[in-house]
């Protein structure tokens, strides 16, 4: 009983909904409530019609299961009014889902209910049903035809939903065939009635498509008016494929305003509510719009990953429509990313003209004329990039053919629509006259409306003038430019075609003597120019031993220099260490001799034992056999920074791959180095870097001293440090690298492993 209490109460709210159609149902509780009640009556059918319908707009394949259980249920307790319902829902559940045959297939079995039960209202719904999904397969024919067909039905209740929603698609087919004022006349209708009868799902649905046909005919400011209001109902009702499609579209407004990241925020948060509930049509759209924005901002490899995305999905759905837009969105931009290749240059402009080609080929299939003429014009656009006029003129004068064709096709189904409406009209105006309670409200309406549209058709009308006037000034740019080029190309022939009988005839003329001279200049040119090739190889031999000698005096020179300074140097460390022994330990032992203390001479021994040792450790560092290279790198370090106002940083990684003469080499080299730094450099830091390689040890030495010219101090011969250095390098096969400036000085060694 209290599941029974339960099922009814929900029933009830189901019912006020659809009277003031406002209410947002606990979605959750319904489907709670459906899972519980398990008896088969009409009960249980109104909830399973409910669910169906609400899962349109959330997850359309568990809509169409829904649907299916209803259609039985219906069929099995005999209620004609709900199985044609159930029918309804699951056509629509298939045309969210982009399944527009299956679709068809179901609202034929509808139609054929109502006709046999003689249901008028659901053969009018069942008509504007089939309609609608003709339209979103582009089929305007046939979708006009059955328009025409729901029209007789629903005209006979001005005010009902229906009808609203019969306008609303009226307005959407005339954005197919982009008979933009006509789409507004519409639009507003159904906004109006909406209004009236509270019907938010549907005003939002109207309000967004108003927002699109203002976006098309450039009122960006009224379409985000439009757009936003549509927004804000959906998020109220909880319509979450509303409110992406909605954002989606306010996105490209944004993109249309070239306002990048306002329009990649929108489109990616509509991409997201997509993604999550699975509409797998709209993430095509989103990644398309994408694309777009990104090609605007010139991010041409991110635009297109977004069209190849937005490809996948089309062809997963098997949407024609938006396989055909991503193909030709591919083609337009895929000429934009520049190969690293230079050879390859032009292979992305024609692998751009085969996409569009091909998709040209698609597009007629499937009727999508306005693909085929956009392709044309894209087609022209590589062609004017690419230098070849000719093809470029011929490519845009067939997308001008085209556009005409359309604008004929347009204004002859107009002429039909006209008809259609006028009759509609008459009907209409005759019945609203009979309701004066809001007779004077729409009259108003309809004078607004009737103005406004009389204000689009005339701007529509300029800017189709203006652009056909564009298209033929550059029609006639691009043939002047492919006459001007075929004229160049045959005067470029033709002055060939003269030179070279110019050339054949003067050299008839000049065989003879050339004949008779060649015999005499033969020997003459022959020892001449044996002559010059030996007097250039004399020379080229004289200047090689020339700059030999140089060489060679120059490396005497300076290892003569060297040698000298080496002496010098050698003679200077004697004097310093003879000094050393002098002035302070022969010093300190005279001092001990002297001394009568016995704790003195103790102390004064211990500091005669450190200056030997200090003087020892300069002419060779004792433990360098015990400790290792590294170790001694780091003492030598630590002396250096505490004898001096200088700080020394290290970067060691060397794993004992040099022998231990090597070994003394390296220290040796960092000792000069560092010696240099604190004697000339002015430095207030340096840094000591070994590195053990695969193959070699690579040394850097850094200081951040004033510098030097390196060259000039080579070659001025007082640089024995410098000599040193890259001497000792040289000795354990390596190469030593000096390179200064105002900024500091760098050294790095290069010492190759022995195998």
């Amino acid at each position: 009983m209290k599941l029974r209490f339960l099922a009814l109460l929900i029933i009830l709210f189901l019912d006020y909904q659809f009277v003031t159609a406002q209410t947002v149902i606990n979605f959750d509780s319904l489907l709670t409530a459906n899972q519980n009640y398990v008896k088969e009556d009409s009960i249980k059918l109104k909830m399973l019609l409910k669910v169906s319908e609400l899962y349109m707009d959330r997850k359309a394949i568990l809509g169409v299961e829904y649907s299916d259980k209803a259609i039985s249920l219906a069929q099995k307790l005999k209620k004609n009014t709900q199985l044609a319902d159930a029918y309804y829902f699951k056509a629509f559940n298939y045309i969210a889902l982009s399944r527009y045959s299956e679709a068809l297939e179901t609202l034929e079995k509808g139609l054929a209910h109502n006709l046999q039960v003689n249901d008028n209202h659901g053969i009018g719904k069942m008509y504007y049903s089939i309609a609608e999904t003709n339209r979103r397969k582009s089929n305007v024919k046939k979708a006009q035809e059955y328009f025409n067909l729901s029209l007789s039905y629903f005209q006979k209740e001005p005010e009902s939903s229906d009808l609203a929603m019969l306008y609303n698609s009226l307005g959407n087919l005339n954005i197919n065939t982009t008979n933009y004022p006509k789409s507004v006349t519409f639009f507003q209708k159904a906004i109006v009635i909406n209004e009236r009868l509270k019907n938010l799902r549907s005003l939002s649905f109207n309000l967004n498509n108003l927002g699109l046909v203002y976006t098309y005919l450039g009122e960006y400011q009224k379409a985000l008016d439009n757009i936003k209001r549509a927004v804000a109902i959906s998020e109220k009702l909880g319509n979450v494929r509303y409110v992406a499609m909605q954002m989606d579209n306010e996105g490209f407004v944004y993109y249309k305003l070239k306002e990048y990241e306002k329009a990649t925020e929108y489109l990616e948060r509509a991409f997201n509510i997509n993604k999550e509930i699975g509409n797998k049509s709209s993430i095509a759209i989103n990644c398309n719009n994408l694309g777009l924005v990104n090609k605007g901002t010139k991010d041409y490899p991110k635009a297109l990953e977004y069209f190849q995305k937005a490809l996948q999905v089309s062809e997963e759905i098997g949407d024609k429509n938006s396989i055909a837009k991503a193909n030709f969105n591919i083609g337009s931009v895929i000429y934009e990313i520049p190969n690293s290749d230079e050879s390859t240059h032009k292979n992305r402009f024609e692998n751009a003209i085969e996409i569009l080609t091909k998709n040209i080929k698609f597009a007629e299939e499937i009727k999508a004329f306005d693909i085929v003429q956009s392709s044309w014009e894209e087609i022209s656009k590589i062609h004017e990039k690419t230098g070849e006029f000719g093809k470029a003129f011929e490519s845009y004068k067939k997308y001008i053919d085209l556009k005409e064709t359309i604008l004929g096709n347009k204004a002859s189904s107009q002429v039909t629509e006209m008809e259609a409406q006028f009759n509609f009209e008459k009907k209409e105006t005759a019945l609203l006259y009979e309701q004066k309670i809001i007779k004077e409200q729409l009259e108003k309406q309809q004078l607004v409306s009737i103005q406004q549209n009389q204000q689009l058709k005339l701007k529509e009308q300029n800017l189709q003038l203006f652009q056909k006037e564009k298209d033929l000034q550059h029609l006639a740019f691009l043939k002047e430019r492919a006459e001007k080029q075929e004229k160049e190309q045959a005067l470029v022939l033709a002055e060939k075609d003269r030179l070279l009988k110019a050339s054949e005839l003067v050299k008839l003329g000049d065989e003879k003597s050339l004949q008779e001279q060649i015999l005499a200049k033969k020997n003459a040119l022959i020892a001449l120019l044996i002559a010059s090739f030996a007097g250039f190889c004399l020379f080229i031999f004289a200047f090689y031993l020339w700059q030999r000698q140089k060489t060679l005096r120059r490396q005497k020179a300076n290892s003569e220099n060297f040698t000298r300074q080496l002496l010098e140097n050698i003679e200077v460390e004697r004097q310093r260490i003879a000094g050393d022994l002098h002035d302070s330990v022969n010093h300190e032992l005279l001092s001990l001799k002297n001394s009568q203390d016995s704790k003195n001479v103790n102390h004064k021994i211990d500091e005669i034992i450190n200056e030997i040792r200090g003087i020892s450790r300069n002419l060779h560092p004792v433990m360098f056999e015990k400790i290792g290279l590294e170790a001694s790198i780091e003492q030598l370090v630590e002396r250096v920074q505490l004898q001096n106002n200088f700080m020394i940083s290290t970067e060691i990684d060397y794993k004992n791959s040099l022998n231990q003469a090597d070994e003394l080499q390296v220290y040796r080299i960092l000792q000069e180095a560092i010696s240099n730094i604190i004697k000339y450099a002015n430095a207030h830091a340096g840094k000591v870097k070994i590195e053990d390689l695969p193959n070699k040890i690579f040394i850097e030495i850094l200081d951040n001293g004033k510098g030097f010219e390196v060259k000039e101090k080579l070659r001025n011969g007082d640089a024995f440090g410098l000599y040193n250095i890259i001497e000792r390098s040289k000795i354990m096969g390596g190469e030593a690298k000096i390179i200064s400036s105002e900024k500091g000085t760098k050294i790095t060694i290069d010492i190759p492993k022995k195998s």
